[in-house]
């Protein structure tokens, strides 16, 4: 993902769980963050729960491959917690960037070489 989106022009701070993702999004300006809803310290249904309280209007898009379930079930927890956009893995790199620009035009302000927080 990040190979992606450095292709793409974009910009990619990473952080290593859910902890970190929140402290980057209180870091600095933050276009998008991308997801992981299986994730070690901080899932991702706590991290989406803690972004949401921060800002109700930050762009998500998580991404599961579901670990020991369905990843559907993780997706459909995280679009009902406000997930901007949802991707279940695997998928091809088409089908990511076409989510990532969606999620980044959900809302004003949206800049295609915008930072984004990758998991």
């Amino acid at each position: 993902m990040r190979r992606l989106l450095l292709d793409q022009v974009h910009r990619v701070t990473e952080a290593g769980d859910g902890r970190e993702a929140v402290k980057a999004y209180q870091a600095g300006r933050v276009d998008l963050v991308l997801l992981d809803m299986v994730m070690p310290e901080m899932d991702g249904v706590e991290t989406l729960v803690a972004l949401r309280r921060m800002d109700p209007r930050a762009r998500v898009l998580a991404v599961s491959g579901g670990g020991s379930v369905d990843p559907s079930i993780y997706l459909d927890v995280a679009r009902a917690l406000g997930a901007t956009q949802t991707l279940a893995k695997p998928f091809e790199a088409e089908d990511f960037l076409r989510a990532v620009e969606s999620a980044l035009k959900a809302f004003p302000g949206a800049s295609p070489d915008a930072p984004s927080v990758a998991r």
